[in-house]
């Protein structure tokens, strides 16, 4: 098992290397932005994705027709960059810049902190989910998460990897409380700061 936290081209030069040494023989990597089309992409054009070996968590399942409203987004977000193919990243800034907008409607002072404060407060949907909003306390967004296996797509729809073997998981269910992230604080020595005060 590889455990990983990398991305973007530092993903591409791991895989690329670890093909060079037979590492996805013995090892399946774990990580993030797995099927993200930025880290797959060129991996996928040139034959070296390790489909099977991969596992992680993305956000965006922009394959999954299924999902009332996806096909929709994944086409608009395509024809607004002549084509270019979905990816978590992308899907991070449209999760943001939608969670300001709706923060922005329940103030009239824009000021930092206001929007701060705002921000903290908000809660909205999405087609992948309700009650999406920031924690006060660590200021993480309580998104879906979806946990797959990277694979070849059987339809032939995508040439990127898709994800397969899905776990859906809430992110206000998931994620550490804020008694959880004080207790590990204090046992491993760290300083936990609450962002709400």
């Amino acid at each position: 098992m590889l455990i990983g936290a990398v991305a973007g081209p530092n993903f591409v030069s791991l895989v690329n290397q670890g093909n060079q040494f037979g590492l996805f023989k013995n090892c399946d990597y774990y990580g993030w932005y797995t099927t993200d089309t930025s880290n797959t992409l060129s991996l996928a054009q040139s034959n070296a994705y390790p489909y099977g070996h991969v596992k992680g968590v993305i956000i965006w399942p922009f394959w999954k027709d299924d999902i009332k409203g996806n096909a929709e987004l994944v086409k608009s977000y395509m024809s607004m960059r002549d084509g270019i193919m979905p990816s978590d990243m992308g899907f991070t800034w449209y999760m943001g810049i939608k969670a300001i907008a709706e923060a922005a409607k329940t103030i009239t002072d824009y000021s930092p902190a206001n929007m701060t404060t705002a921000l903290t407060k908000v809660k909205f949907s999405t087609i992948y989910g309700t009650d999406i909003g920031f924690r006060d306390f660590d200021h993480v967004m309580t998104n879906t998460y979806y946990y797959v296996t990277a694979d070849k797509d059987p339809t032939g729809k995508w040439s990127v990897p898709i994800g397969k073997d899905i776990i859906v998981y809430k992110g206000a269910d998931v994620l550490p409380t804020k008694d959880e992230m004080i207790s590990y604080a204090k046992e491993h020595n760290y300083n936990f700061t609450d962002l709400s005060k």
